[in-house]
């Protein structure tokens, strides 16, 4: 990765972390771990959930977890966010005595940020902030709405203090601006992926599958999916394709009940929460032939990037962060475009081959690291 001659002591701060949290905690693991790999010493600060240890060694990272308040591995919600900003700082009192670090990473403006603020405060550590979407104000205008509007004034002190804050796209280095307009210049560095765990399931032998992976809230539009498969498969000739679904969260049972309802139980599974990366995920990935997300707003959809490198074929809504991965008008459809997305199902059925003029490269986690490690000196 470079610059091992700079090695530095980092404290990563994250609420979401596996085996808890989505694809924000994915990308701040895969960050900490390549940073310990490339010879940092790297310590990261936690949620406890269930059984998992209050501290382990793992993939070169010191990982401590505190205790918090928190009922589901997929969702955490504003009071059990707080309950982690506590139980945080209390930690990190009688943590700092003895440990010193020479920067913070730290994800999320909104929760972490404050931990962060402080920190920089009582021990004049600096921070780096990677943003994920939901800490902006616009990027979910009905779940977060009405804490982004109470937030704004903590929310631009934290940006303010921070040495950098970090947008994984365009779309959300707008968003940030518009939030924080002259407080940053928001440099971008996308999430990344692990090519060479994906790569070789382009090999695999592709199967009458569409598959989905996100966490099952309304905003994933998974409800669109699922409306767009009935279409499609309840036609005689794409009766033996089947849709797997990937993930859990708040809007599972209302997705099984319109399941139920359009009568194609039986070609639909909800496969529940699978861990990113493990035999099972790559398993049900590798045998998919198309990936479909109809999400109303991303930041950096990591799925999109993880299907494109297996080798699924991919249909995505018509958004901005879809847009900046794939910027081809045969793959997109309108938001809740049902027939659309039905038609495009047909389409994808009937190829024997595809290829795309896209390249994902700059996606490479090797390219991405060398960006954090300029920025985390």
């Amino acid at each position: 990765m470079g610059l091992r001659d700079n090695r530095l002591n980092i404290l990563v701060l994250n609420y979401e972390f596996p085996p808890i949290g989505g694809g924000a905690g994915v990308v701040s693991y895969d960050i900490s771990k390549r940073l310990a790999e490339a010879g940092h010493q790297v310590t990261v600060v936690t949620m406890g959930f269930e059984q998992l240890p209050s501290y382990e060694e793992k993939d070169g990272m010191r990982i401590y977890r505190v205790k918090c308040i928190r009922k589901k591995k997929a969702v955490c919600y504003p009071w059990e966010q707080l309950s982690y900003i506590l139980s945080t700082m209390l930690f990190l009192r009688h943590h700092m005595k003895e440990n010193h670090y020479d920067i913070n990473h730290t994800h999320f403006i909104i929760p972490t940020g404050p931990i962060s603020y402080w920190l920089k405060k009582k021990y004049g550590l600096e921070y780096v902030i990677t943003s994920h979407g939901s800490d902006v104000a616009g990027y979910n205008q009905k779940r977060f709405k009405f804490l982004h509007k109470i937030l704004i004034g903590p929310w631009r002190v934290i940006v303010r203090n921070a040495r950098e804050v970090i947008s994984p796209s365009l779309y959300l280095q707008e968003l940030l601006e518009k939030s924080g307009p002259g407080l940053k210049q928001y440099p971008i560095i996308p999430n990344g992926i692990e090519m060479e765990t994906y790569l070789p399931l382009k090999k695999r032998e592709k199967k009458k599958h569409v598959i989905v992976m996100c966490r099952l809230q309304e905003a994933k539009n998974v409800q669109t999916v699922i409306r767009g498969f009935a279409r499609f498969v309840l036609k005689t000739e794409y009766g033996d394709w089947r849709l797997d679904i990937l993930g859990d969260g708040p809007y599972r049972e209302i997705l099984e009940e319109l399941v139920r309802e359009l009568g194609i139980e039986d070609k639909v599974q909800f496969h529940g929460w699978i861990p990113n990366r493990s035999e099972r995920q790559l398993e049900l990935l590798g045998q998919a032939k198309v990936y479909v997300s109809a999400s109303t707003f991303e930041n950096c959809p990591m799925s999109v990037l993880e299907a494109l490198a297996a080798g699924v074929y991919p249909l995505v809504s018509d958004i901005p962060a879809h847009r900046q991965i794939l910027p081809v008008e045969d793959q997109l459809f309108g938001t809740n475009d049902v027939v659309k997305l039905s038609e495009k199902l047909m389409e994808a059925a009937q190829l024997t081959d595809w290829s795309l003029p896209l390249d994902i490269s700059t996606y490479d986690w090797n390219a991405v690291m060398q960006k954090y490690e300029e920025v985390l000196q």
